[in-house]
């Protein structure tokens, strides 16, 4: 009964979970300067253990953030597109067994 609630509404799910891709790789674009920042000021990191001056230190750990974020999204949309496909199969084999039985079924009462 889920795995049809799911298929109907299978393309505003995936539409939800990109848009909150979206949000998670701006936000983690804008949290991993600020906790980079906070390493270097507590001299735990370096900037130039990388060698980037220290200007490009916020613009490098923003694409950094986003890059990892982008990744995260996109690992977790491909595996609920995969889930989505499992259950439509589950369903089409629910359909197939339930027509089958049914064809049986016909084929006994009519003897």
């Amino acid at each position: 009964m889920q795995n049809k609630s799911l298929i109907k509404h299978k393309k505003e799910i995936l539409l939800y979970y990109k848009l909150l891709s979206i949000l998670s790789i701006i936000c983690l674009g804008i949290i991993f300067p600020f906790i980079f920042s906070f390493l270097h000021k507590a001299d735990l990191i370096s900037p130039y253990i990388i060698n980037i001056p220290l200007k490009y230190f916020y613009i490098f750990y923003s694409v950094l953030g986003m890059v990892v974020g982008f990744t995260i999204s996109y690992i977790k949309i491909l595996k609920l597109k995969l889930f989505l496909e499992s259950c439509l199969r589950i369903e089409k084999i629910e359909e197939d067994i339930s027509k089958i039985l049914y064809e049986k079924n016909d084929i006994y009462q009519s003897s």
